[in-house]
């Protein structure tokens, strides 16, 4: 019975155990497994600072920090993924803003 199969966190998706089966699988076939270790704080900064050159953003050092912080801790700590969001966050902030809406 359908009640009797076990619920995947996402129950919205419509297939979601079949994609949680095939992930399985493709771990059991490849013996991969990724894992995303936490960051010190230190190397959370310097990867923000790095993609922030990347990208050319001007921010002042400080402020990129102290915003990146709360970001972090809003988040899912410190990470490279959680750095990245944080820039991709910022950008578009400021595209916003480039276009006449100040709120943002």
């Amino acid at each position: 019975f359908f009640d009797e199969r076990p619920r995947p966190k996402d129950a919205d998706e419509i297939q979601a155990w079949d994609t949680i089966q095939e992930k399985l699988s493709l771990s059991d076939r490849f013996g991969l497994t990724l894992t995303f270790s936490p960051l010190m704080q230190a190397d959370y900064f310097a990867a923000v600072e790095h993609l922030a050159r990347q990208f050319q953003l001007d921010d002042d050092s400080d402020t990129l920090r102290s915003e990146a912080l709360k970001w972090a801790q809003q988040q899912n700590g410190f990470s490279g993924r959680t750095a990245r969001q944080f820039i991709d966050r910022v950008r578009g902030r400021k595209a916003i803003a480039a276009k006449g809406n100040p709120k943002f």
